[in-house]
């Protein structure tokens, strides 16, 4: 004969609170840096992703791995490998100097940090 063991109620480290409730008791402020030199206040800061040397370099590797006429290389473009800070505010992007990126010939996404 097989006897059952007793069923327990689960209960928290400290007794006091059920496993659902969570205390929390130390709230984060976080401070935005200050836009760049020139720039309007109000924007949010990101990474800003373009085709420069790393991916060029990538795209030489993929056309002498595969043929240069093979039209692999240019997969490399798909993907921009290259990275710096940016800061975007009213559709316009600086960059961390506060230079004004020219949207008409580089294409970028601004990933936020």
């Amino acid at each position: 004969k097989t006897t059952a063991a007793p069923k327990s109620t689960p209960q928290s480290i400290t007794g006091t609170l059920p496993p659902t409730a969570v205390r929390v008791s130390n709230v984060q402020t976080r401070t935005l840096p200050p836009p760049p030199p020139g720039a309007p206040p109000g924007g949010r800061w990101g990474t800003i992703k373009y085709s420069g040397d790393k991916t060029n370099m990538m795209c030489i590797i993929l056309c002498l791995a595969f043929g240069i006429f093979s039209g692999f290389g240019t997969c490399a473009y798909l993907c921009p490998m290259d990275e710096m800070d940016g800061y975007k505010v009213g559709g316009v992007v600086y960059d961390f100097r506060g230079n004004r990126i020219n949207m008409a010939n580089k294409e970028f996404s601004l990933v936020r940090k």
